[in-house]
């Protein structure tokens, strides 16, 4: 039995010297509203309910996310431990995204091309924010019935989870001279007008998400028939298309 009892002591002690070699590290901070500080590992977090933490004595705190003002998290071999994207408030967030665009006009014709864009939006919530933005959509050559258009537009972004988020935006889409025609047809100006997008975002970790959504703008073209000059009109039109990219939140 003093034998028996002997070999536990020793083993315990063995098991305390190897977990004294190897300590875990715990990084994350979460700060509160009333200013306190916890530390520990983030073991999950739902932004709409509570974060859980493990403290450093091995327990786990449940933490309600109103009453969370910040949260830092470090990275462990080169990866975020909790992924997704989650607002916080009074920060400033800027962002680039590209997108591929495909379309079709009111003719039946598809209208294929790319879209960069940037912007900068404020969080006034953990689940809201908004800002402002600008970008350009660049259409393959040879198309008769699109244009390049600039867009410029205020935007929101309603983020409820860590990883889904939806953004809305309205403005302005400025428009190339629209010099392209077909065989009756010549294009001799363009005009832009309202542009209007509607995204689903899905965050991989705090700056790539992937996005899908829809744009519309309403656009004008004027034109002169080929073989009598003396015709002239325009056609005014909504341009719908479908858009699919990635965006880096800086």
């Amino acid at each position: 039995m003093i034998k028996a009892l002997l070999v536990l002591l020793i083993c315990m002690g063995f098991g305390c010297h190897i977990m004294a070699q190897n300590p875990v590290h715990y990084t994350d901070k979460v700060i509160l509203k009333d200013g306190s500080k916890l530390y520990g590992s983030i073991v999950s977090w739902d932004v709409t309910h509570q974060l859980v933490l493990r403290l450093e004595n091995g327990g786990e705190c449940k933490i309600p996310s109103n009453t969370i003002k910040k949260v830092e998290q470090t990275e462990m071999n080169g990866m975020k431990k909790i992924g997704g994207f989650s607002l916080q408030p009074k920060k400033l967030y800027s962002s680039i995204s590209a997108a591929a665009l495909i379309g079709i006009s009111p003719w039946g014709e598809s209208s294929i091309g790319g879209a960069f864009h940037a912007n900068a939006k404020y969080a006034l919530h953990r689940f809201w924010a908004v800002g402002l933005g600008a970008g350009a959509e660049l259409y393959l050559p040879d198309q008769t019935i699109e244009i390049h258009s600039f867009p410029t537009y205020a935007t929101f972004l309603w983020q409820p989870v860590a990883r889904l988020g939806i953004q809305g935006s309205v403005g302005y889409a400025w428009v190339g001279k629209g010099q392209n025609g077909d065989y009756s047809k010549t294009y001799t100006g363009a005009s832009g007008g309202r542009y209007l997008a509607l995204q689903l975002h899905y965050a991989f970790n705090n700056h790539l998400s992937l996005f899908g959504g829809v744009q519309s703008s309403a656009k004008k073209r004027e034109w002169i028939q080929t073989w009598d000059e003396r015709n002239h009109g325009y056609d005014r039109y909504q341009h719908n298309r479908m858009a699919l990219g990635l965006m880096y939140t800086l």
